[in-house]
């Protein structure tokens, strides 16, 4: 079904869409094209409308007929809509996917974002990424951290701000003398600067009193008790009392912290053992520099114990599947001949023969045979080869580990950092620089996802 504007996004691939069909100069086509030029290389909607631009197309096009801001907005939503549809169409496809999530504030808008990013191995055992949305986060979108690190920034930001405050301290007689600022990638820098705001909660308001541009004191003034609130929903607690509020607070916070980091730090190890080069010798060669002689081998066996229990879970649910662990699975149909079902029940019969006169060995997984074997020498001729795949490795063993490979592709696509969503806020902070603060939400979506889809598709 076409647009309004005669658009129907083609089922083949643009770069091979000509723009001449039939000895006639296809408009649509150069439109359609026209969009993925905007959304790919994050230019502006005007810059169709300039007439440098349009000379150019016209010197060798001269049937081209100029595209205004307005309708090249239109083809690029087009687009978009036509790229999302394939997108589905692919996920559907993708047994599991890891995905990542930030959160940007553009400074030309004063608009804050979220994107959300989606990591997977194909089945040609290739790594791919998409941005799946870029959305606008509506106000009010702060928590009491930002709250409360605003107050304080505005009152460290000037002298004259500190000394008011400071004699507001001093005429309350309080202990503390100061507050404090805080790294944002420090939870007890963050910790710090909350603990510290809480013994200035009565300063707050007297300091509204005297400073005619300062207007978020209601806020500070319930922060206390709206502080106690969120910490225990995050720590799951029922009830905290005051005396002993800050010191289970930094002592809950921490053990979360440490649990996380420690799930953080297992996963990167098992993706470790899962590249051929390393196996468990990688933990052997890294952990006594990490750890103490006592702890080394304590943490070795732990990564060991999880890896043998994580793919025990795997070998269940590829065995769930109707996959077959290395075995044949034989049976008879209906149709099936008799003279086939007399070699079926012989066999059967020499099957049973075999292990009534010879022991037979247990059967080793996939995972213990992987790790039984050397490691993958990535030197050749003395010299480190720099270009060595390990999902290309993967691939071409994933007959003989079936199940260890099946693990393989879903512990080996999720990334260790949110590099991939920096590196879509750097796009983002192009699209939307100062000449264009005036683009609307929606439209920066299609932008974003758009051009991020269609670089994939034909880059």
């Amino acid at each position: 079904m076409q647009t309004q504007l005669g658009f129907m996004p083609s089922i083949v691939d643009p770069a091979s869409y000509p723009a001449l069909q039939d000895g006639k100069f296809d408009m649509e086509a150069m439109k359609e094209s026209l969009a993925h030029w905007i959304m790919m290389h994050e230019k502006s909607f005007s810059e169709v409308e300039e007439e440098g631009f349009n000379l150019f197309c016209r010197r060798g096009m001269p049937e081209w007929r100029g595209v205004s801001r307005t309708t090249a907005r239109t083809y690029c939503i087009n687009v978009y809509e036509a790229e999302k549809k394939k997108l589905k169409n692919l996920l559907q496809k993708v047994n599991k996917i890891s995905l990542t999530t930030d959160c940007w504030k553009s400074k030309n808008q004063k608009m804050e974002y979220m994107v959300i990013t989606g990591h997977w191995i194909d089945q040609n055992w290739q790594l791919q990424k998409r941005v799946l949305n870029f959305v606008h986060i509506p106000p009010p979108r702060r928590d009491i951290v930002e709250v409360i690190r605003d107050n304080v920034e505005y009152v460290r930001r000037s002298d004259a701000r500190l000394l008011l405050f400071s004699e507001i301290v001093k005429q309350l007689n309080l202990p503390e003398r100061k507050l404090v600022d805080d790294c944002r990638t420090r939870w007890n820098s963050t910790y710090e600067m909350l603990s510290t705001a809480i013994k200035f909660k009565d300063v707050f308001p007297r300091f509204a009193a005297k400073d005619p541009h300062y207007d978020d004191c209601p806020y500070i003034m319930k922060i206390g008790k709206r502080l106690k609130s969120l910490v225990k929903v995050l720590l799951d607690e029922k009830s905290l009392d005051n005396d002993g509020f800050i010191r289970d607070m930094v002592e809950m916070m921490k053990i979360k912290f440490d649990k996380y980091w420690g799930e953080t730090n297992l996963l990167m190890s098992i993706a470790a053992v899962l590249d051929p080069r390393c196996k468990m010798k990688a933990l052997e060669f890294c952990f006594p520099k990490l750890y103490s002689s006592e702890k080394v081998e304590r943490e070795i066996s732990f990564v060991r114990k999880s890896l043998h229990e994580l793919y025990s879970e795997y070998a269940l649910m590829y065995n769930d599947e109707g996959e077959s662990h290395g075995q044949i699975q034989g049976g008879s149909s209906q149709g099936q001949s008799t003279s086939n079902v007399g070699i079926s029940r012989g066999w059967s019969q020499y099957a049973a023969f075999l292990e009534s006169v010879q022991s037979v060995e247990p059967q080793k997984s996939e995972l213990d045979m992987y790790l039984e074997e050397s490691c993958y020498s990535f030197k050749k001729d003395n010299k480190i080869e720099k270009e060595f795949d390990v999902l290309e490795w993967w691939r071409v063993n994933s007959v003989k580990f079936k199940i260890l490979s099946f693990m393989a592709r879903n512990i080996l696509a999720i990334p260790i950092t949110t590099v991939a969503s920096k590196a879509t806020f750097s796009a983002g902070s192009r699209v939307i620089d100062k000449y264009r603060a005036s683009l609307t939400s929606e439209t920066v979506q299609v932008l974003m996802c758009g051009g991020d889809w269609l670089k994939n598709a034909l880059e």
